[in-house]
């Protein structure tokens, strides 16, 4: 004999996933992104170029730039008379970023840094990026969708 899969209106069965409200997927993201940009003022951030730090500036990162368009060692020597130890690696996630990273992770923990890249996978995670002179797009689009999401905009 068969059992029955008929639910009364409000009962769950178990197993069955809470349902996603966008809205809030959205707004936990920005608060989540928010956070993460105002706690970046004190960061020292190695980025590939110019663009990425006016893309970074523009959702409002604050942080210490450092670019990696020079030699190993005067960028080494660059993120030394910042006076910080601690180094964020935020690369493009392309190829040939995430082999600058590779490299830079070494290269600068040989120098004494102590390197960080979960800053930009979280943000990575977060916008879904590959390069990081879109983040201020792929932000103003997250942004839009937690505004009007629930609202009959057409």
């Amino acid at each position: 004999m068969q059992q029955s899969t008929k639910r009364g209106l409000g009962e769950k069965a178990k197993g069955d996933a809470p349902k996603r409200v966008a809205g809030k997927m959205h707004k936990g993201k920005l608060e989540t992104l928010e956070k993460m940009f105002s706690s970046a003022e004190s960061k020292v951030l190695l980025v590939e170029g110019k663009h990425d730090i006016a893309a970074l500036r523009a959702v409002g990162v604050d942080a210490r730039f450092v670019t990696a368009n020079d030699t190993p060692e005067r960028i080494a020597a660059r993120l030394a008379r910042t006076g910080e130890s601690r180094v964020f690696l935020l690369l493009d996630f392309d190829r040939e970023g995430l082999r600058k990273q590779q490299f830079f992770k070494a290269f600068l923990e040989e120098q004494g840094f102590s390197v960080e890249t979960g800053f930009a996978r979280k943000m990575r995670s977060l916008l879904g990026f590959t390069h990081a002179e879109e983040v201020e797009r792929k932000y103003a689009v997250l942004k839009k969708k937690g505004e009007l999401n629930g609202k009959n905009v057409r």
